[in-house]
């Protein structure tokens, strides 16, 4: 079962539960509490990642999410970018200030320095008795201290 891990730039300093994500990723929300803008970024429709992020987080389907967004650029708000992969995501949230995303957690696990996990979100079935399904971080990636990323993983970034 997948597990997402929320990502955003490592300038971002604001704590951020599921209904904050939710103001965030509906852009109820626009800015930061520093007054940077938010720089959200979305994955593929058909992904499971977003398929979860959307359930959890947004509390809907992706195709729920999709005609809330169409409205909303009808009215002239352009919905957040779709990346095609985590590691896409990664670099996105990587060299955009503000920036904020989600990846699959086993992708988190290499982030790289320019990035902050700040809330990952487990399926149904890893919840147990909590109801948000959020996970420990610690707990997930089995250390103290976020991994860096990987020598051929480097090469991607600029």
């Amino acid at each position: 079962q997948v597990e997402v891990a929320v990502v955003v730039h490592a300038s971002v300093g604001d704590a951020l539960d599921v209904a904050a994500l939710r103001r965030l990723f509906l852009a109820r929300q626009r800015f930061w509490r520093d007054g940077s803008p938010v720089r959200p970024v979305n994955q593929g429709a058909r992904t499971p990642v977003r398929e979860l992020f959307t359930r959890e987080v947004l509390g809907g389907r992706v195709q729920d999410y999709n005609a809330y967004w169409n409205d909303l650029y009808f009215h002239g708000t352009p919905p957040p970018p779709v990346l095609a992969s985590d590691q896409a995501v990664l670099l996105f949230v990587t060299r955009t200030a503000g920036a904020i995303g989600y990846v699959e957690a086993s992708a988190a696990r290499a982030w790289p320095d320019g990035v902050r996990v700040v809330l990952v979100i487990g399926p149904p079935a890893r919840r147990g008795a909590r109801s948000t399904g959020i996970v420990d971080l610690e707990e997930l990636l089995g250390r103290d201290q976020p991994p860096r990323l990987l020598d051929e993983q480097r090469d991607l970034l600029p």
